[in-house]
């Protein structure tokens, strides 16, 4: 994904970033397969991320969890995951894709 992505640890298994560690120079994220769930509010205001794939073992994107990534252009979601009201914001250029 190129020099910009930041990796998230193999051993979380619920995602949520404090104000401290937000990744606002992030431009996409590499998940684990560990990773269960993306917390309320986990990338509110990362505005630099473009690409979000979510992998299959995410079974719930909270609230809000990538609201504020007002440069987000495609995020890859699987069919079973459930996404929470709002979980993108209101972008209505982000292509959602359901694989």
């Amino acid at each position: 994904l190129g020099a910009d992505a930041e990796e998230i640890p193999d051993d979380v298994e619920i995602y949520m970033l404090s104000n401290e560690k937000k990744l606002f120079g992030a431009v996409a994220m590499l998940y684990p397969d560990s990773v269960k769930n993306i917390g309320f509010a986990a990338f509110y205001g990362c505005s630099n991320l473009r690409n979000i794939s979510i992998p299959e073992s995410v079974l719930k994107i909270r609230h809000l969890a990538f609201s504020g990534c007002s440069r987000l252009t495609e995020v890859r979601i699987p069919k079973g995951c459930d996404v929470q009201r709002f979980a993108f914001g209101l972008f209505p250029n982000t292509k959602i894709i359901r694989y």
